[in-house]
């Protein structure tokens, strides 16, 4: 019965061997990035090989369509984020992705994308280890949460600081027609999103561009984001598409009609 299970387990292995080797050919052979392919293939190596993981998301970033694999420089799986190797990896990744953009927009660029990594790193890192079973049993590992945390708090406080210094600058281009590639896109959205400790920032940010945001990232977007910041000042939501609390609304007609200025779906009454 053991030899069985070994001649199962080491079948398993070459086959596990020859769909990898199957999916670097296909990924080396690609002229432009297939997410998929990628998606299989960093997950592979991501679990057992970083320095792999890193070669290919490099080798596809120079691909059309590569900047869609910048967000794997998020992975859990790389914390603390600070390795030489990682570092050098994510600088190259920004090397490639600037080449892209106007010079003058490169800092801009390459500064939101940063957010945008910033933003998602600790969540991601906090998220596997809530999952985790009896995490929490042992003292260190609730050390290592808390210090997890605290990152992504002050992380949290330096892209609100950033996204409110360059709207200063930019306005509401920066919303509406940023001169950058997705991940920066992606960013605006973020930030303004979990800048739950500064929701005056959220506030402002929220009314002063609530046509911009709209136009971007729709209307439902900005209504969730705008609940989102009133539950965060303490108030009531206003749409009812965010409503962390389960809150039952005073007045379903006059939520449906805040609803209908913006175009979203009725609530039920």
């Amino acid at each position: 019965m053991k030899n069985v299970v070994l001649i199962v387990f080491a079948i398993a292995c070459l086959t596990a061997h020859s769909q990898e080797i199957s999916l670097q050919k296909r990924v080396m052979a690609s002229d432009s990035v297939v997410l998929a392919d990628y998606d299989s293939l960093i997950g592979f190596y991501i679990e057992k090989d970083a320095d792999s993981a890193m070669y290919f998301i490099n080798f596809g970033i120079g691909k059309p369509g590569g900047s869609l694999l910048y967000p794997f420089y998020k992975h859990p799986n790389f914390y603390p984020y600070n390795s030489t190797n990682y570092l050098q990896a994510r600088n190259y990744a920004d090397s490639i992705l600037n080449l892209a953009v106007g010079s003058k927009d490169t800092a801009l660029c390459q500064q939101l994308r940063h957010a945008y990594l910033f933003d998602q790193m600790f969540r991601l890192k906090t998220n596997v280890l809530l999952a985790t079973p009896n995490f929490f049993a042992d003292s260190a590992n609730v050390a290592l949460f808390q210090s997890v945390m605290q990152q992504q708090l002050q992380y949290d406080a330096k892209n609100t600081a950033l996204l409110d210094s360059l709207l200063n600058v930019y306005g509401k281009k920066l919303i509406v027609d940023c001169p950058c590639d997705i991940n920066a896109v992606r960013a605006v959205n973020l930030i303004i999103m979990h800048a739950d400790a500064n929701p005056t920032f959220q506030y402002k940010v929220l009314s002063k561009y609530k046509k911009s945001i709209i136009k971007r990232y729709g209307a439902e977007g900005y209504a969730f984001m705008y609940d989102r910041c009133m539950t965060n000042l303490g108030k009531k939501p206003v749409y009812y598409i965010y409503n962390r609390d389960n809150l039952i609304p005073d007045n379903v007609r006059k939520v449906n009609k805040r609803r209908k200025k913006l175009g979203l779906e009725q609530m039920a009454n």
